[in-house]
């Protein structure tokens, strides 16, 4: 369901720093950002094995944080992965929606500078589809 809250608290699962508005919405960081980053971050092509190995550590360290919601983004091919280790342990996941909003400045009479700022706007829920 997008838009609507279905959660009291949020654990962010991403390498991003949460924005003013995410946080307003009670998005919490994790208390070891580093290790969640280190767990996002592929330096070369995952083989299933390390998107699924991946994906239970993070799975774990929400479920150990005690928390039922988790923001999720990043690389795309470990978000299915994600999503099933995270519903096998009662967690809902979540990823961000957000506006991009342009902005000029104006820096002097013969240059703009253009500027593109993601506003969160809401959360839309992760699901997988049955088949």
């Amino acid at each position: 369901m997008s838009g609507k809250r279905e959660f009291d608290m949020m654990l962010n699962l991403t390498q991003h720093v949460l924005t003013m508005e995410q946080q307003n919405e009670n998005v919490v960081e994790p208390l070891d950002k580093k290790y969640i980053c280190n767990l996002l971050t592929f330096d070369e092509i995952p083989s299933v094995e390390k998107l699924q190995e991946v994906a239970i550590e993070l799975a774990e360290y929400a479920s150990a944080q005690g928390t039922d919601s988790v923001l999720i983004g990043g690389a795309v091919y470990l978000m299915p992965y994600l999503i099933f280790e995270l519903n096998k342990r009662g967690i809902d996941a979540y990823y961000s929606f957000s506006k991009r909003v342009s902005e000029d400045f104006v820096q002097d009479s013969e240059t703009v500078i253009k500027r593109v700022v993601f506003r969160h706007c809401g959360f839309i829920k992760a699901t997988l589809p049955r088949c």
